[in-house]
């Protein structure tokens, strides 16, 4: 039973007249569960049916009521229906819909659920933040919480310049998450992704294929495994992952960043297809110059500028610099700011800045990034080869030795990966 993810639902709450059929198409799944709640007095009353979408006919249905201010008692009355009804109408007799840790306090239940519509932009991710770290204080022992909470806390490091100290609160609240429940496949995943970031691309490769072993049918075991492969260097099968992914939860803003390895091969197309996963975000409006720049779409490039968050982390500015009147010039990148890229944490966001400055002429600058970027095991061979911005590096005197570079960090990875691990 593989359910759609609170992002990929999310749109279709406020509709007046919601289409089932087209619902049901557009997040490829066979049943829709829906209903509406009412207020009466100091009481809430929801009501809830599943729908086989095809034939609009209801599997299920079922009515719940409890005080309006205890959330509490209405999750746990809703999955006893769910288990009790429900799971045995989809799957049959003898199924039944448990994790390893449930929701003890009403408030923490309230703050982890709020979270959860504040999108990944810093300003509402550090509220979403606050709230998660105030759930886990009144209840410790929910694991969605913790890994929420980890979550949280990667965006607050990697867009916020929150650095390694938040990254490693990151990994801290996925560990606590794992440790309250073993079988929980996103905290799982997002911990993965954060060894790939710090350069574990090995034992990050051997927990991402076990976790596709173990969920074949989970979207983000995938995700997770495209990640590994992306940084390794192994674009064509990054990029399958991520397909494969996406058709197991087509609606998942988290795949956003599929969109790098997608543009890395030149297929624009393709990654701004994956960037529509989080339409208006930051992270869209910020990555989407780069991507008109590999079209060769400059004075379009020129206008998306405008669109771009003030975000340091993207270094804006310094585009901004590059492009001008149609226009592309040197962007003449000083001694400070050559360090504050070369400081940044994450390899793949030096790769990024990288492919920019070859493209604005600085190949020096650039060198020195992607050479940082392998060292940190960003495997770019794939990418040195076919990006369309890389085109000044590879007519530099230096682009066989990051050429050389990149394919010993993939042999690396490969020898590594295959050594046993106990």
């Amino acid at each position: 039973l593989e359910v759609r993810s609170i992002t990929a639902t999310r749109k279709y709450a406020d509709a007046d007249n919601l289409n089932l059929k087209k619902a049901a198409r557009d997040l490829r799944v066979a049943n829709v569960l829906t209903g509406h709640y009412l207020v009466e007095g100091s009481k809430l009353i929801v009501t809830v049916e599943a729908i086989e979408a095809t034939k609009e006919r209801v599997l299920w249905q079922s009515t719940v009521s409890a005080p309006a201010q205890d959330m509490l008692a209405l999750q746990q009355q809703l999955a006893a229906k769910l288990n009790q009804g429900l799971v045995p109408a989809l799957v049959g007799t003898g199924s039944q819909v448990e994790g390893a840790t449930q929701p003890k306090n009403a408030e923490a239940y309230d703050l982890y659920l709020r979270s959860a519509a504040l999108s990944r932009d810093p300003a509402p991710n550090r509220q979403a933040l606050q709230m998660l770290e105030r759930a886990v204080q009144l209840d410790p022992t929910y694991a969605p919480a913790w890994d929420a909470l980890g979550r949280r806390y990667y965006y607050e490091a990697s867009f916020s310049n929150g650095g390694k100290p938040v990254m490693d609160k990151s990994s801290e609240a996925y560990e606590v998450a794992l440790n309250l429940d073993p079988t929980l496949v996103a905290a799982a995943a997002h911990l993965t992704q954060n060894e790939v970031e710090a350069g574990d691309l090995a034992r990050a490769y051997q927990q991402a294929t076990e976790l596709v072993r173990r969920r074949p049918d989970n979207a983000e075991a995938h995700f997770a495994l495209a990640y590994v492969l992306r940084y390794a260097g192994f674009l064509e099968q990054a990029v399958k992952e991520c397909d494969t992914a996406l058709g197991l939860d087509p609606s998942n803003g988290s795949f956003r960043s599929c969109a790098m390895a997608f543009f890395e091969l030149g297929q624009t197309d393709r990654a701004k297809e994956y960037l529509k996963l989080d339409p208006g975000s930051e992270y869209s409006r910020d990555v989407t110059p780069a991507i008109l720049l590999r079209d060769g779409r400059i004075a379009e490039a020129e206008q998306s500028l405008s669109q771009m968050s003030n975000n340091p982390v993207w270094f804006g500015w310094l585009l901004r610099s590059c492009l001008q009147s149609g226009g592309v010039r040197d962007t003449g990148v000083d001694a400070k700011t050559e360090s504050a890229l070369l400081a940044q944490r994450d390899p793949e966001l030096k790769y990024y800045q990288a492919t920019l400055m070859a493209f604005c002429g600085d190949n020096q600058v650039a060198t020195k990034l992607l050479n940082s970027a392998i060292s940190q095991n960003y495997c770019a061979f794939s990418a040195l080869q076919l990006d369309p911005l890389l085109a000044g590096v590879r007519s530099s005197p230096d682009y066989s030795q990051l050429l050389t570079a990149s394919q010993n960090c993939q042999q690396r990875f490969l020898l590594e990966r295959a050594k046993p691990r106990h």
